[in-house]
């Protein structure tokens, strides 16, 4: 179990100058930032891909593909697919790719996809915001 201040400290650390999506944050770039921390409650097994509520669940799905096994992961917060105006295949397909997995997908391979839905209580702040509540 992961320490909830220390967890939020190191993963924003990690979001900020080592998410391999972006480029890292500049000092000069504070002053524009706002922050958001996702707290990820009431994990639930869905019994198919399409077991979740759109804007209500996040989902974390994993499988595995090919002669080897490898496997394959990857989870989109609650707001991501609402935001996005995707459905539920939609939003099945763009995190499939998330994953890394490039070879089709069929309804064989989205039968094979295990869902995992949680809820999430999410609060943000200014980078001013947090300078003025530290002082």
């Amino acid at each position: 179990d992961l320490d909830l201040h220390k967890g939020i400290r190191e993963y924003a650390l990690i979001s900020a100058l080592e998410d391999s999506r972006f480029p890292p944050v500049t000092f000069d770039e504070l002053p524009a930032l706002k922050v958001s921390v996702s707290l990820l409650v009431n994990f639930e097994d869905g019994s198919t891909w399409k077991d979740w509520e759109i804007g209500k669940h996040g989902i974390r799905i994993s499988f595995s593909s090919g002669s080897l096994g490898r496997r394959y992961g990857a989870t989109y917060l609650p707001e991501v697919a609402s935001e996005q105006k995707w459905d539920h295949k939609q939003t099945l397909v763009s995190l499939i790719r998330k994953s890394g997995y490039q070879g089709a997908i069929d309804e064989k391979l989205l039968k094979r996809v295990k869902l995992v839905r949680y809820q999430s209580s999410k609060c943000s702040m200014t980078y001013k915001e947090y300078k003025m509540q530290k002082s």
